[in-house]
């Protein structure tokens, strides 16, 4: 599950569909609730800003401690497991895949 963390004109994409930062929560919980461990994958568009990359992290942040609201410390904490590749890593992903 790959959200952009934004493109030039300040959209973001989840999963390739284009898609408003307040909307991400509830497409992101169904996901996360079929597989807990699945990494969230921030990648950003080189052209656009620092701030929507930090924004989409705020958001999922803000969105784990919603979901933790109210838990005692023996319940089972909902946690997102956030990754920010680098543009190597990125680039070695689609040489793996045999993506030019």
């Amino acid at each position: 599950m790959s959200p952009g963390a934004g493109f030039p004109g300040g959209g973001f994409q989840v999963d390739g569909r284009a898609m408003a930062l307040e909307q991400m929560h509830s497409y992101l919980l169904d996901k996360l609730r079929q597989n807990p461990e699945k990494p969230v994958i921030l990648r950003t568009d080189p052209g656009a800003t620092y701030g929507n990359m930090i924004a989409v992290f705020d958001d999922l942040r803000m969105l784990e401690e919603d979901q933790n609201k109210g838990k005692s410390e023996t319940d089972a904490k909902f946690k997102i497991n956030i990754s920010i590749p680098t543009r190597r890593e990125i680039e070695n992903i689609w040489s793996m895949l045999g993506v030019s």
